[in-house]
């Protein structure tokens, strides 16, 4: 019988380009454990100071700050940017 395995159990690298992102102040995930889970996906971290849980129910509207995030991380991509889309 095979064991279930989460990703957070034993991180390693994801095999795609991504970022994590992490507040400051989650109460589900500290950044030191944000921090582990980077380092064992092998991707960079962000810390976005005081957001909360960065989810739906944190009222941070459209969020802006983490649309620029999404912005430089597609950029850094190459990728190109439809200003239709921007702020």
């Amino acid at each position: 019988m095979s064991r279930s395995r989460r990703l957070a159990d034993e991180p390693s690298p994801l095999g795609v380009s991504a970022v994590l992102i992490a507040s400051d102040n989650d109460p589900y995930c500290k950044v030191q454990a944000a921090g582990k889970l980077a380092a064992g996906w092998a991707v960079p971290l962000v810390t976005t100071g005081l957001q909360g849980h960065i989810n739906s129910d944190s009222n941070l509207d459209l969020w802006p700050l983490g649309q620029d995030l999404f912005k430089c991380f597609v950029a850094g991509l190459g990728l190109p940017i439809d200003p239709k889309q921007g702020r």
